[in-house]
């Protein structure tokens, strides 16, 4: 395969809806049953319009546009920010580009930009992937 191009952009692809069964396995998975992820009126008590997807929930998903996005790429690195709460149910869809591609004796070392938006198209993640491809 061609190496990446900086610019390039990766399809947009449905990440969520995060439902609350989803969030109530991850809050088990994870140990972290904090109440406004499984609690619509402790949720509610501070503001929030429902239960909230975990930070780190978001981020597996959005993980996966840089997993799918090639075949041959081997994930380094990932990290992410959080710009706002995803309620649970909330559509996300991550897209993305290429940032910054370096040729290795042996390969490429990639960097993707990528964002989760809900279905107002409001970013609710950024994350950065960093990706080895082989020669």
């Amino acid at each position: 395969m061609n190496p990446p191009r900086p610019g390039e952009k990766l399809a947009a692809v449905p990440i969520g809806p995060l439902d609350g069964a989803a969030i109530e396995r991850y809050a088990r998975a994870s140990g972290d049953d904090n109440p406004v992820h499984l609690d619509p009126a402790a949720a509610g008590a501070i503001g929030l319009p429902d239960r909230i997807a975990h930070g780190m929930l978001v981020m597996g998903r959005l993980s996966r546009l840089a997993l799918g996005w090639r075949s041959d790429a081997v994930l380094e690195a990932f990290e992410c920010r959080f710009t706002r709460p995803v309620p649970a149910g909330a559509a996300l869809t991550g897209d993305g580009r290429v940032a910054k591609v370096d040729a290795l004796a042996d390969g490429h070392r990639v960097i993707l930009r990528l964002l989760a938006r809900d279905a107002d198209g409001a970013i609710a993640a950024m994350g950065e992937a960093t990706l080895r491809l082989p020669g």
